[in-house]
């Protein structure tokens, strides 16, 4: 073992003089001898790569895979910071504790004596306890009542005192009561031409705030938040192309059904918010378990809602009684925004955004922002030919303008012709390059393929037949 040790430098050094001997005969400049001393350890980290060093870009499959579903904030598209303030108050309004003790070192007064009813002794409440509850009686009896039944639990009475006493319940009230303006009426539309209860659009501002196109950690998306499953199940396209859950009017259409179905189902409006929340799946299996189908006695189980359930349909109730009070709550006076109008116009599959854009003489932008379901840069290619291949797609302009973006399309010069092609299994950003005889950077740029990107095979992209000119 001593031997081996000391052959190492010498074996080290040998082959030092070889490698540079070589770069020597080939006309390189010999490179300086190698200290083998090592030196001392850099006091602080470098505060930049170095100028050749390769940048590195976010991997949004790897991302969806540590969380499971869409990023927080994906697309750019933040969480509602009304409903996030209110969930922070949640937790201070209903802790989470075990039935029968009170949290600290304190266990309360437990009596052991037991009537001969075999009831625990009934507790007198304190006068100022029996005040309070009398105000509120009088209070919650003048108050107007939603379209559907509501039991006015004691859970829905504290996110009512909430909203009336509390400054972050009041503040959350006036920016919801501004923006409820912009969607409510055509949602409650909508919810009407289904037969439902009107006041159904509330669970709407539970679900996003009334933001269209916000996005949970679980990939749910839209004013209604569906899943892309359960949003595919009731009608909505959600692909690269298009993801109709953040399109206002399809996703409220989907979600009347949807909930007309719960309803059917259970039987009751609050059962039917808590499988919207829960999924019917997990609830039905509630029922069986406990042989009940009263959700206020289920949300009183251990384990028979999650906590998250048990307090969003007092949460919707709430604020369905909100919205029908306003100005009980102080939110009477405050003027909403105004609702959102438009002009539908139907264009070819493929044309660019931009182009309809520029014929309605609108920045880009805000055309965006009236169609967040197209995701890309252009409208959804159709594959063959034919009447499929001529299919045109649904865009919103500003009202007025429609008839105006309509004849400047027309007029307007083909730049770019692109031809549909669907992916095969196997198929890389490169083969389809070579394939369609485009420039694979190009066809990434176009795309958005990112390093890691699936590519589905049955997806349908476009590429450019004539030479590609930048949008």
């Amino acid at each position: 073992m001593r031997l081996h040790h000391r052959l190492i430098p010498a074996v080290a050094l040998v082959c030092s003089h070889i490698v540079t001997g070589q770069a020597s005969a080939e006309g390189a400049k010999p490179s300086p001898q190698v200290s083998h001393k090592r030196g001392r350890a850099p006091t602080s980290p470098a505060t930049q790569l170095p100028s050749n060093a390769i940048p590195q870009t976010e991997d949004f499959a790897a991302r969806r895979a540590v969380a499971g579903g869409q990023p927080e904030g994906y697309r750019g598209r933040a969480a509602d910071p009304e409903l996030t303030a209110l969930r922070a108050a949640e937790k201070a309004l209903f802790p989470e504790t075990l039935s029968g003790f009170q949290p600290g070192w304190s266990w309360g007064r437990l009596d052991p004596n037991v009537q001969d009813t075999g009831l625990p002794p009934a507790v007198e409440a304190l006068p100022s306890a029996r005040v309070a509850a009398a105000r509120d009686a009088e209070w919650l009896a003048s108050l107007a009542m939603p379209d559907f039944p509501v039991r006015l639990d004691e859970r829905v009475v504290e996110y009512l005192r909430f909203y009336r006493d509390s400054e972050k319940g009041r503040a959350i009230l006036q920016v919801w009561a501004r923006k409820v303006g912009r969607y409510t009426g055509a949602m409650v539309t909508e919810l009407s031409k289904a037969g439902l209860p009107r006041d159904l659009v509330w669970l709407s501002l539970v679900e996003s705030g009334h933001n269209p196109t916000i996005y949970s950690p679980a990939g749910a998306a839209g004013l209604w938040q569906f899943i892309p499953s359960s949003g595919r199940m009731y009608g909505l396209t959600v692909d690269k192309w298009v993801d109709e859950r953040l399109d206002p009017m399809r996703s409220t259409q989907a979600a009347a059904k949807y909930l007309g179905d719960l309803y059917q189902r259970f039987g009751s409006w609050e059962l039917a918010m808590a499988a919207y929340n829960m999924g019917h799946g997990g609830l039905m299996r509630s029922v069986l378990k406990y042989n009940t189908n009263d959700f206020w006695k289920l949300s009183s189980l251990e384990a028979a809602v999650p906590w998250e359930t048990a307090l969003y349909v007092p949460k919707v109730f709430a604020l369905a009684i909100v919205m029908n009070n306003r100005r009980a709550f102080g939110i009477g006076d405050v003027p909403p925004d105004p609702a959102v109008t438009f002009d539908t116009i139907y264009v070819k599959s493929g044309a660019s955004l931009e182009d309809v854009a520029k014929a309605a003489g609108i920045p880009l932008d805000a055309l965006r922002a009236m169609n967040p379901q197209y995701l890309s840069g252009r409208l959804p290619p159709a594959a063959g030919e034919g009447e499929a291949g001529a299919r045109k797609w649904a865009v919103r302009v500003p009202q007025s303008l429609g008839r105006k973006t309509t004849a400047n399309l027309v007029d307007a010069p083909l730049r770019n012709e692109f031809v549909p092609y669907v992916l095969r299994f196997g198929d890389t950003v490169e083969t389809i390059a070579a394939r369609c005889r485009t420039i694979a950077e190009r066809l990434a740029a176009l795309y958005e393929f990112y390093a890691g990107t699936a590519l589905v095979p049955g997806t349908v992209v476009l590429y450019p037949r004539l030479p590609y000119v930048q949008q």
